[in-house]
């Protein structure tokens, strides 16, 4: 029976579902592919921690089977996965090794990576508290005077978040009231530029149009703290070229592909 099985799975993993020039992509090929899309690095120490347990238990059933004999050259459904796994590793080691590094990026396009990378781009910011005067109903001067009631303790600026909407929780109207860091190159700031001339503390308002003002307390100004590019420019790159891969991809077989004789069995995608 066991014998039976192994041949039906065998036969399912070896199904054709395409030809290029006459070799084979299978199911097992598909599969292969879909786990690859998936980041692994983004998620790889939350999986370590999660699954921990799990990776235990498999290396001790990994024990096991060692001395029970078991081997991958003895099954066949196992030697068309490790065959599958095999093309699948190859075919990344060559894009990562030859395709990828023929990908062009631009000056440009590393500035603005650059701009957007809040985990490397940080310039001068000021941590603000802002109701906005989103209709006729709300008093922009009582939501001042909230804001006016919250001390800023010196040695730690940003314990202010609790204060800031426990009091406007306790205000009774209904103030929506939200704390940003602001860059020196937001929109915001060029709006409202008083912001970035108020001192630490300082409430302002009602400023702005009549139908856009607002009421702020400026809660901290930071530093500067931006990597140089220059420190971080090959892993920009390397993270735009990531973005660009699967059109380098595209481009690179294009010639190949039209000079391909490529057939498609649909019957075997539809199963």
């Amino acid at each position: 029976m066991r014998l039976m099985i192994l041949i039906f799975v065998g036969v399912i993993f070896s199904q054709t579902v395409a030809e290029v020039n006459g070799s084979p992509i299978t199911i097992e090929d598909l599969k292969s592919v879909s786990k690859m899309e998936m980041n692994y690095e983004v998620f790889k120490n939350h999986m370590l921690k999660q699954n921990l347990d799990r990776a235990i238990e498999r290396e001790l059933v990994y024990v096991s089977a060692k001395e029970k004999g078991y081997s991958i050259d003895s099954d066949k459904e196992a030697q068309q996965r490790l065959d599958a796994f095999k093309k699948s590793l190859l075919i990344d080691m060559f894009i990562e090794k030859e395709i990828k590094p023929t990908i062009p990026v631009s000056e440009e396009e590393i500035q603005n990576e650059y701009r957007f990378s809040s985990d490397y781009y940080k310039p001068r910011r000021y941590l603000t508290a802002i109701v906005k005067k989103s209709n006729d109903e709300i008093d922009l001067n009582q939501a001042k005077q909230v804001l006016s009631a919250i001390e800023i303790e010196e040695d730690n600026p940003n314990q202010v978040y609790e204060q800031v909407f426990k009091k406007f929780e306790e205000s009774g109207p209904r103030f929506h009231v939200d704390i940003l860091e602001l860059r020196e190159d937001d929109y915001m700031l060029k709006e409202f530029p008083k912001i970035a001339e108020s001192q630490k503390g300082s409430v302002v308002g009602p400023i702005g149009e009549k139908e856009n003002q607002i009421v702020f307390m400026l809660i901290n100004t930071l530093p500067d703290e931006s990597v140089p590019l220059e420190n971080v420019r090959d892993k920009l790159e390397d993270r735009i070229r990531n973005r660009k891969l699967e059109e380098g991809i595209r481009e690179y077989v294009k010639e190949a592909k039209s000079k391909s004789k490529i057939t498609i069995d649909n019957s075997v995608l539809a199963e």
